[in-house]
């Protein structure tokens, strides 16, 4: 025996499993108990039962223990006092339930009294005994030996004279084991096991909590019906196993399923009681093993049982050697399993005991299932810490795991991903999530609906730009010949026809026209460079672009323009009458491209019926508004509720010009023009306009009611923000992909704390599935796949990538698909889905949904770029930028300029940062983790002050837009962080400083002040040749 004698402190040293146990209690601050409660019927004499508890504790040291640090030890010491009159109180009351239970447990005081017993007499033959002590001293077995001890003491009164071997003692041979050189075998087997992932195994069923909470400790109980218990029992000893192994086995693939396939080590309990002579010995002998069972998909579940067995032997075997200091450090289990079979107490004809409740919390986790099985029932507990998890949470993982236990019994032999785990009644509530059938007329395509209403409103105002309108006779006398003359010029059925223009009223009138032509339209962004669009162009294979002849002038010349004012004489000598055309709404309606990862944009083709079908719901949802401005370029999928939904119903198109969109304080003037109207827009666009109108006296009441918010992520703190400036305000939270038609899920944001996805639109479907495309049960995480009216038909030219991202939908039948969005979420008890973000590296950034794999393609093309990583990450303004990190130092000279060639100017990264080498994970990997984080100046070039009264105007409006406040005149707008939405803000102020047209494409082509203070000085100078000499005195006079 060893004993530590410091400053006038004498003791024992802690045993293995108590040091462990003390580090767990030291890191979360909170008391760790080892309890049990007995049922006692009968006569009981209280006093007599008193007696034996002090005989007890007389007898047995480890009741007697206290734990002392000495000054300048990290650990305590085992102090054994002399004498300790065990606390003893005996109550009247009622049958203690949970709340009751862990109310006496939290008042638990073991400072001056480390065993404590507390007797509750309900009736003269009724009675609870709990016994509590220090998880230090005893466990599960430890503490069930002890207490039958008790009963036996009380109804012998009198105690055993057989001298018996205490705990002090023991733990000092424990330490030895671990310390044995005979068990060098055993430590190597748990050098040889990857502890990596211990601390990150989280389900997605827990709280999403950042801050650190105190541990607290809660259960949830469920009583085994005999008849299962049975078949439990009887075929695991078929297998030669033991229900246990069943149990566990179980509990790691219902853990697989609530992870996302997660791998990690699980914490085991093992009792420790190695040698005979130990198994009546009360104290810690239990400790917690790191078992990595790593189920697959496709074996069965008997198989996973014989994984499961193999595991828990090897680790048996060497379980003597295994040190928590050594082999995992201060790391705990969040995740864990312990099995107890404990024996029937022993009572007599007078008095009959029976096991209420035990339980030793030797360790810090977050959810543990404790397996209890007695003689007389199969008890399965779900420990959890309260600050993690819901209780109803737990409560609908209970019914999961009895759900899993019986489908397991019933198809041992059948892969485990068939194995069901979704209760009954959660399968009930998630086919009611998906009653969303409406009666929407979807036989007709949207240019026949609109034709309608021209037919029964012809004079009703349809669309408004920049102060002049057009009928809906008009609109759609001019949409009629621009379809006419497209179909002269060899437009037929199915083609697909490019439209590349700036906003005018002319700009729905060619969508409308080229719909009529029996045509979808492309969109092709004035932003995009003419790499781009070529590519977009050869893509899809467009035979004509409808466009401007200045515009033309960018675009490749294997396009061919159909120009609005050169052709305008042919335009207006076609027919005005609708064309006769029977186009079914399952035609092509659009094709917009989205990023692609393998380094091009795929084209996503989509139906009139679903285009339709989204714009009936946004009438229906929306008609509390009465304008939703048309903000959005075309080829944003925002555009569709903006420019189409009104004319289907016989409203208005209110298209803003860009200056109005780009500018707070213009947009926050225009507003006040109107009355309860939406905006629609994203959160980054979102957030100018609110710091603008937050400084405002102005109140808009009464004319902003609405907020329609989507194409990135939304924070609680932007909700926070808003509903602070605009209480009165309805935001919608609106998700989907451009897969989806724009939007498939909905949702009203009144809390900034529950900001959620909502519910399925009109028409559509949502699942959440894991990767073998079984639903997950509530609250747990998977991906989600959307099906319904609303489906894309797929991408343009792409059926391996279709195939691949469109499959049957196993849940409807009938050939209907799903999509795979590679979103992850999960539907909540309410029934609304929660975003938990992305399973592969795409981004939504500016409204732009991009891949960060299609910038990393690119980026690998240029010379001497031997590797590159594209990084989302947020600057010191809280802005999301994109950064590329880039093997490769020679690289450096060009590339920016090289980029704003091929890639479109929101997936530009703005900062790029070379590096010797990527860092890595051990396993090869690109560490997105260990990636610096990039300073904005990253990449500016040589201060060069502005000199002409251009530039300095140029260098002051860029310092505003960018919050910077020194540019040098060769700095490049992208490289400072600027992006196209900040581009149109830039342009729209450019404009109002010089008496000049300065249209967006051109600032896009040229990023440094001193490439667009010559073109602007370019365009005054030809200007003043138009003027008079009193008119360029003027304008000259503006300069000075």
């Amino acid at each position: 025996m060893t004993q530590i004698e410091q400053e006038q402190v004498e003791g024992f040293r802690l045993s293995p499993q108590q040091r462990w146990a003390w580090t767990q209690q030291v890191s979360a601050r909170s008391p760790f108990l080892s309890y049990c409660l007995m049922k006692l019927e009968g006569v009981l004499d209280a006093e007599q039962l008193h007696q034996a508890l002090r005989m007890c504790v007389e007898r047995y040291e480890i009741l007697r223990t206290t734990f002392r640090r000495p000054p300048g030890l990290s650990l305590p010491v085992q102090v054994v006092l002399d004498t300790v009159d065990p606390l003893f109180i005996h109550r009247f009351g009622t049958a203690p339930d949970e709340q009751q239970l862990a109310a006496l447990l939290q008042a638990c005081d073991l400072s001056q009294h480390p065993f404590r017993a507390e007797l509750l007499s309900v009736t003269e033959r009724q009675h609870y005994l709990l016994l509590v002590t220090s998880a230090l001293c005893l466990d599960a077995v430890g503490l069930a030996t002890l207490a039958q001890e008790i009963l036996t003491i009380y109804l012998q009164n009198s105690v055993s004279e057989e001298e018996v071997l205490q705990y002090a003692d023991v733990s000092e041979w424990l330490n030895e084991q671990v310390e044995s050189e005979e068990n060098e075998v055993g430590r190597q087997y748990w050098r040889s096991c990857d502890l990596s992932g211990l601390d990150a195994a989280t389900l997605s069923i827990a709280n999403r909590r950042q801050e650190a909470l105190p541990f607290c400790p809660r259960s949830y109980s469920i009583t085994l019906d005999t008849g299962t218990r049975e078949r439990v029992v009887t075929w695991a000893q078929q297998q030669g196993l033991s229900p246990d192994t069943f149990f566990l086995a179980c509990w790691r693939w219902l853990l697989w399923k609530s992870s996302a396939g997660a791998e990690f080590p699980l914490g085991v309990a093992f009792h420790g009681r190695t040698y005979e002579e130990l198994e009546q010995i009360p104290g810690l002998f239990h400790r917690y093993l790191p078992i990595t069972i790593i189920p697959r998909a496709d074996e069965t579940f008997r198989e996973l049982m014989q994984k499961t067995e193999q595991k828990l032997q090897e680790s048996a075997e060497w379980q003597e050697a295994f040190d928590w200091e050594r082999d995992a450090g201060t790391r705990f289990f969040p995740l864990a399993y312990e099995a107890l079979n404990l024996s029937a107490f022993v009572g007599s004809e007078e008095l009959t005991p029976s096991l209420e409740h035990i339980h030793a919390c030797t360790q810090r986790f977050e959810l543990k299932l404790q397996c209890m099985s007695t003689p007389e029932r199969c008890t399965l507990t779900f420990w959890y810490d309260q600050h993690r998890y819901e209780t109803a949470a737990i409560e609908r993982m209970g019914h999961n795991f009895l759900t899993l236990v019986n489908t397991a019994l019933m198809a041992p032999e059948a892969p485990l991903y068939t194995l069901e785990v979704v209760s009954e009644e959660e399968q009930r509530f998630l086919n009611e999530l998906n009653t969303t059938a409406r009666d929407y007329p979807l036989e007709f395509p949207l240019h026949r609906l609109f034709e309608q209403q021209a037919a029964s409103c012809p004079t009703r105002m349809a669309v408004t730009y920049a102060g002049e309108a057009l009928t809906y006779e008009q609109l759609n006398s001019r949409a009629n010949q621009i379809a006419h003359l497209l179909r002269e010029r060899g437009t037929t059925v199915g083609s697909l026809v490019g439209i590349y223009l700036e906003r005018s009223l002319d700009y729905l009138a060619c969508l409308l026209g080229i719909l009529k032509a029996g045509a979808a339209y492309i969109p092709l962004d004035l932003s995009f460079p003419r790499e781009r669009l070529a590519f977009l162009l050869q893509d899809t294979k467009v035979q004509q672009v409808i466009t401007l002849a200045e515009l033309a002038e960018q675009l490749p010349e294997a396009a061919s323009p159909l120009c609005l004012d050169i052709d305008r004489q042919q335009i207006e000598a076609m027919k005005q009458t609708n064309p006769d055309l029977s186009i079914p709404s399952s035609a092509l309606a659009y094709v917009l491209h989205t990023s692609g990862s393998t380094g091009q944009p795929k084209g996503v083709m989509v139906s009139h019926r679903s285009l339709v079908n989204y714009l009936h719901w946004c009438n229906e949802v929306f008609r509390e508004f009465e304008v939703i401005p048309a903000t959005t370029r075309l080829s944003f999928d925002a555009s569709l509720k903006q420019l189409f939904a009104p004319l289907i119903r016989g409203g208005t198109v209110w298209l803003l010009p860009e200056n109005i969109v780009a500018q707070p304080e213009k947009l926050f003037d225009f507003i006040r023009t109107q009355h309860h109207m939406a905006l629609n827009t994203v959160p980054s666009l979102w957030r100018p306009f609110l710091e603008y109108a937050r400084q405002q006296d102005v109140s808009l009441d009464g004319h902003l009611t609405g907020l329609l918010i989507g194409g990135e992520a939304l924070e609680s703190e932007l909700v926070a923000k808003t509903l602070e400036v605009f209480p009165w305000l309805r935001i919608y939270n609106l998700y989907g992909p451009t897969e989806a038609t724009a939007n498939a899920s909905s949702a009203v944001i009144t809390d900034p704390t529950h900001i959620t996805l909502g519910h399925p639109l009109a028409n559509t479907r949502v699942y959440v599935l894991d990767d073998t495309w079984q639903r997950t049960p509530i609250g747990v995480s998977g991906e989600l796949y959307l099906g319904g009216e609303g489906l894309a038909l797929g991408y343009l030219d792409r059926p391996d990538l279709t195939a691949e991202r469109f499959i049957p939908d196993p849940y409807s039948g009938d050939g209907n698909r799903l999509y795979r969005t590679g979103d992850m979420a999960r539907i909540l008890p309410s029934g609304e889905l929660e975003y938990l973000g992305r399973r592969d590296h795409q981004v939504k950034l500016y409204g732009v949904r991009i891949e960060l794999g299609e910038i990393e393609a690119v980026i690998k093309t240029y010379p001497k770029v031997h590797d590159c990583v594209v990084h989302l990450y947020q600057d010191a303004g809280g802005q999301q930028r994109l950064a590329a990190y880039i093997e490769g130092a020679e690289a450096q000279q060009g590339l920016q300029e090289w980029l704003q060639q091929r890639l479109p100017q929101a997936m530009i990264p703005s900062a790029l940062v070379f590096l010797p080498e990527l860092p890595r994970t051990s396993g090869g990997k690109v560490d997105r983790q260990a990636l610096p984080t990039p300073e904005r100046a990253e990449s500016r070039a040589a201060y060069v002050a502005p000199q002409t009264p251009v530039e300095v105007k140029l260098a002051q409006i860029w310092g505003e837009v960018l919050h910077l406040e020194r540019i040098g005149i060769h700095d490049n707008f992208f490289a400072l962080g600027g992006h196209s939405l900040l581009a149109i803000q830039i342009a729209s102020r450019v404009r109002s400083a010089f008496p000049v047209d300065v249209p967006l494409h051109l600032l896009l082509g040229t990023p440094t002040i001193a490439e667009l203070a010559q073109q602007i000085d370019s365009l005054i100078v030809q200007k003043l040749e138009t003027l008079s000499d009193e008119e360029a005195q003027h304008m000259l006079a503006l300069f000075e």
